[in-house]
């Protein structure tokens, strides 16, 4: 494969460059970076710039520091490398933390005057990339080393008298399966953590949202002071509280086609299922009834009416009001273990290569 040259200022991103390495070795690239000289950003200059000259591709990463100068140089390390890579017409893959991304004061020059003006520069002049996370910026480089090893890499390899044109085949196979499973793994970490993890965490506040409404629906039917009957201020509450949530609902109305989806149906089925009520499920399948959004609040309403209307003696009505209660947080209690394993099922799915 490719001997690739990896260039970049020293403390602010080791970590990055730690990353690009990793993956680059994964794909089976030769790599050069600063830590083969040196642990310090003073690395020897002509030894860097005569491994420049002898790569077959420079990758330079870049964020708010311009590195350290040499004496009798006005330029950096770091930029002396990228011009020499120019001066000897060597692919470059230039890659700039986002101006967006969380970055330490600690970690950027006093002075940026300098990596202002080179970055400036380098998106004037050049294509670049820009990343935010050190998991983005690998598989942006897996990516992009990818598509430019096809041509610009095997012509310099096989110029230096590199394997044979079976084994440098083979090699991109391999290379580019590992690309398409770590961008596939980047992909689902970035799913989990953008999407489910916190739908999860709006859900559970909805949950304790029931949980105190009806909490207070309670504490309003056990008022022996209040009467039990059509006019109890419970059935206004719950009324109003099921106006309040109604855009909710037809939000909810709009997920019922990623129900099928291979990956997040389940999930997404078993939250539609919790506003609904799994009661209220089971009656609309045996009886052939439409379900309707937010069960719990709708069957609670309908469940307290006709209770409320009977003619009975008040203490037996305000019992059968508070069991009626108890059994819906109870069946939405079930409800949101069932989303709670729904989730942690797709969490493993989403997440578990990265122990593997």
């Amino acid at each position: 494969m490719a001997k690739i040259y990896l260039s970049s200022t020293y403390k602010d991103l080791a970590e990055a460059r730690a990353a690009v390495y990793r993956v680059l070795r994964k794909m089976g690239h030769d790599v050069v970076a600063m830590e083969d000289y040196v642990s310090s950003d003073q690395r020897p200059l002509d030894q860097c710039l005569a491994d420049v000259a002898a790569s077959d591709l420079y990758i330079g990463l870049f964020a708010w520091s311009y590195g350290y100068i040499p004496p009798q140089q006005e330029r950096s390390i770091t930029e002396l490398e990228f011009r020499q890579a120019e001066r000897c017409h060597k692919p470059c893959l230039l890659f700039l933390l986002h101006e967006d991304a969380p970055w330490s004061r600690k970690l950027m020059d006093r002075d940026i005057e300098r990596i202002e003006s080179l970055r400036t520069e380098l998106c004037r002049d050049r294509m670049v990339s820009f990343f935010r996370t050190t998991d983005e910026l690998a598989a942006a480089v897996s990516v992009a080393v990818a598509r430019l090893g096809s041509e610009a890499l095997q012509g310099s390899t096989s110029a230096r008298g590199g394997p044979d044109a079976l084994v440098e085949l083979v090699g991109r196979m391999v290379g580019e399966c590992i690309r398409l499973v770590e961008q596939r793994q980047h992909s689902e970490q970035r799913l989990y953590e953008d999407f489910v993890a916190p739908a999860l965490d709006d859900f559970e506040k909805v949950h304790q949202n029931y949980l105190e409404c009806f909490q207070r629906y309670r504490d309003l039917v056990a008022d022996a002071s209040l009467p039990v009957d059509g006019h109890h201020p419970v059935l206004t509450r719950i009324g109003e509280d099921m106006l309040f949530w109604a855009q909710l609902r037809l939000k909810l109305e709009a997920l019922q086609d990623s129900r099928k989806d291979p990956l997040l149906g389940g999930f997404i089925t078993k939250i539609i299922e919790y506003t609904r009520g799994s009661e209220f499920m089971r009656k609309a399948l045996l009886d052939g009834a439409r379900p309707i959004p937010n069960a719990a609040r709708s069957c609670t309403l309908a469940g307290l009416s006709a209770i409320f209307a009977a003619e009975r003696p008040s203490a037996a009505k305000r019992t059968d009001a508070l069991s009626l209660l108890d059994r819906v947080v109870a069946d939405l209690q079930v409800a949101y273990g069932q989303v709670l394993r729904e989730h942690m099922a797709l969490k493993k799915r989403l997440l578990d290569h990265r122990n593997a």
